[in-house]
């Protein structure tokens, strides 16, 4: 971690809980997503995968900014913008999907992202591919790519994992004319949770210290279960299921432990 430098994020490391928060810190452009945020976020995916101090991530944005993100960063260089960069061969060109994704980097231990404000356009990105999403009371989400003459794709298709293909097509054909208020996508299922403002933040370090003090292969086993029967049919994510579920009581020697016993909540 020390060798690591992030330009467009802040890093938070609680060695002791095993949580990561990464911060979005760009907030005089509204947390737009450029290329040194798509850089960053490389470099903390692949960090977390690895390092055992590390079971639980928070992702989250500056509470300075409006929005958690704004989208994709369509500001010249020369007005301090910092637009992506493409590979000229398509073949080996990154999508920011590619990029953004923790699963597309193989991180199995728990994503909580924290929502407040605006999230456009490839800030959804992060939000699909989060195993749980908090929304501030003040959270709208839209997808302005039809506005601007773009296709969207990436964004609505990943989205398609979390919510009826209605509600899909709807927010992807409404663009820039419809934002999804926090208790819609509550009750659509792209967000799993609505609080206040100025209690997201807490809200989410609260539930990865949860997570975080599961056994942690235990905790990826099942993740990484539950996000392949998405994609591979169940008959197949059901036979894997079962060497994840071996992988667990190899790693925990045979020996069952128990987290600290917490008050449950009625939801």
């Amino acid at each position: 971690m020390s060798e690591l430098t992030f330009k467009s994020i802040t890093i938070d490391h609680d060695r002791e809980a095993r949580v990561v928060t990464a911060t979005l810190n760009r907030p005089s452009a509204l947390n737009a997503i450029g290329q040194s945020m798509l850089e960053d976020f490389e470099r903390l995916w692949l960090w977390v995968r690895e390092d055992d101090a590390v079971n639980a991530i928070v992702v989250r944005a500056s509470m300075e900014s409006k929005a958690f993100t704004s989208g994709a960063d369509v500001t010249p260089a020369e007005q301090g913008g910092d637009r992506m960069s493409r590979h000229w061969n398509v073949f080996v060109a990154k999508s920011v999907f590619d990029q953004l994704s923790p699963r597309l980097h193989y991180v199995w231990k728990p994503v909580i992202t924290a929502v407040h404000g605006v999230c456009a356009g490839a800030g959804l990105f992060l939000v699909n591919d989060s195993d749980i999403v908090l929304a501030a009371d003040d959270a709208q989400f839209f997808d302005p790519h039809l506005s601007i003459g773009i296709t969207s794709a990436q964004g609505p298709i990943s989205m398609s994992r979390r919510v009826n293909l209605g509600e899909v097509l709807r927010y992807t054909l409404m663009s820039n004319n419809e934002r999804l208020g926090a208790e819609t996508a509550l009750r659509i299922g792209l967000v799993t949770e609505v609080t206040t403002k100025d209690r997201l933040w807490a809200r989410a370090d609260e539930m990865a210290r949860m997570f975080a003090a599961y056994d942690t292969v235990a905790v990826q086993g099942s993740l990484k279960s539950i996000w392949e029967s998405v994609d591979i049919g169940r008959k197949a994510a059901l036979e894997r299921a079962h060497l994840y579920s071996d992988a667990a009581r190899v790693s925990s020697s045979g020996t069952l432990t128990r987290t600290e016993r917490r008050p449950y909540v009625v939801r």
